[in-house]
């Protein structure tokens, strides 16, 4: 027998071995089919495979790769990139900026506020890595509905100011979000949360409950005991990758920016659009906003203590008879660990006076902003029905120099002026406050309207 037969020979199994591999060569198959779609529906368990591994690895591989060959053009670009891109001129002209002082520094939060100042006060909180923008689909729908609908953006994200000395943590957001409430002037407000504006939005809730009027929970992670982070949100906690992360993410290069964009669609939005992904990232790292984004990454509290004290605190706010009402929004297609299971575990322990899934990906702020909005209005409207304000009085002729009647009862603080008003500083009211005639005013007062 030659060599070459001897070799052809060997290769050859006997029947039993090559049974056996076929049996073998059959069990990957669904596993891969499933791990492949890289969605999950509520109440299915995420499977775990060996090719998420892979995937993984090959992104990071190629990541790596592609700030080594591009590490020498990204002080050019990112000069050019602190012009915002074009799709975002009219997200700022829509908002406003209002300052804030969190105990040792003051700062300029963006605000984007749309409806009637008397309607009821609807405050959207934003998750991570994006800010307002996703809302911007949204606020405009609760608005014509007659409510007054306001997305802030988080200190340390968006257009607002991101000090780089400042620890951020969902316990500092939870404080900002009640300077914001008090920036404003606004009553007891609506809270929608969604992804990490859960925890921020639960604890300043626990902290105000006077502040708060209801809740809607948008498939947010609120049972933080051991929480993982879903892909490719955790390798913003690895050391030296998260800056690798952050620079592919946010980077103008029009291949990494497509990179950014198709990670986006896969595990965001379906709907999202190339634009937008570019305005998403573009508002992440605006302002040196690399510091403080990686400050809150590193800081994200997912301990045993802070998940009971968020439990026990909501418990508190919504199971009694006159608790705060709670609805929850999930989605039919997220890529947060355990999602159902999160979403389980709001209806075990807060008692939702309704639930709903959206078919959507984790943004349903992208993939369905009509169908949320319309549950939120509805919510709203079932709770505090909607009441035409009083009239205005009659104009009568004169002139008064900005006098205001403060009322220590909590009760409406009135700017009657009567001609033309003139008034400076600051006006702190509980209520709404009504001017008539020309006023000229300088400084925040009320909603600074």
């Amino acid at each position: 027998m030659s060599e070459k037969t001897g070799a052809k020979q060997r290769k050859q199994p006997t029947d039993a071995k090559a049974e056996q591999i076929t049996k073998d060569a059959k069990k990957p198959t669904n596993t891969l089919a499933t791990s492949t779609s890289g969605l999950q529906r509520p109440g299915a368990q995420q499977p775990a495979s060996g090719i998420n591994l892979c995937f993984v690895t090959t992104v990071a591989l190629a990541v790596v790769l592609m700030v080594t060959l591009w590490s020498r053009g990204f002080e050019n670009e990112i000069d050019a990139f602190m012009q915002l891109p074009e799709g975002l001129l009219g997200h700022i002209e829509a908002g406003r900026y209002i300052p804030i002082y969190d105990g040792e520094r003051s700062m300029q939060v963006f605000v984007l506020e749309d409806g009637p100042r008397h309607g009821e006060p609807v405050l959207f909180l934003h998750g991570i890595p994006v800010s307002s923008y996703v809302y911007r689909k949204m606020v405009p729908g609760l608005a014509a509905n007659r409510l007054h609908a306001i997305a802030v953006d988080l200190p340390g994200m968006g257009l607002s100011d991101k000090p780089s000395d400042v620890v951020y943590s969902f316990s500092y957001l939870a404080d900002r979000v009640l300077d914001v409430v008090n920036a404003l002037n606004l009553p007891a407000v609506h809270l929608v949360l969604h992804d990490i504006a859960g925890p921020i939005g639960a604890e300043f809730a626990i902290k105000n409950p006077s502040r708060v009027k209801s809740i809607t929970m948008g498939n947010s992670p609120i049972n933080l005991d051991g929480y993982k982070l879903a892909f490719p949100m955790f390798l913003y906690r690895v050391p030296y990758m998260q800056d690798i992360m952050f620079t592919v993410a946010t980077s103008p290069n029009a291949l990494l920016s497509y990179f950014s964009y198709v990670n986006f669609k896969m595990f965001g939005a379906r709907e999202i659009t190339p634009e937008d992904a570019r305005c998403h990232a573009a508002l992440l790292k605006h302002k040196n906003g690399k510091a403080s984004f990686l400050s809150l990454m590193n800081n994200l509290n997912f301990t045993t203590e802070y998940s009971l004290y968020l439990q026990d605190g909501l418990k508190r706010l919504v199971n009694d008879s006159q608790g705060i009402p709670l609805q929850s929004v999930w989605v039919s297609h997220d890529t947060i660990p355990d999602s159902p299971g999160q979403a389980a575990y709001v209806a075990q322990h807060f008692a939702p006076r309704a639930a709903y899934v959206l078919t959507s990906r984790h943004f349903p702020q992208e993939d369905a902003p009509d169908e949320f909005s319309r549950i939120i209005a509805e919510f709203v409207e079932g709770i505090s029905p909607y009441q035409e304000p009083p009239p205005k009085a009659e104009h009568s002729h004169g002139h008064s120099h900005g006098h205001y009647d403060h009322d220590d009862h909590g009760h409406d603080d009135h700017d009657h002026s009567h001609g033309h008003s003139h008034s400076h500083g600051h006006s702190h009211s509980h209520g709404h406050s009504h001017s008539h005639g020309h006023g000229h005013g300088h400084g925040m007062s009320g909603y600074g309207l």
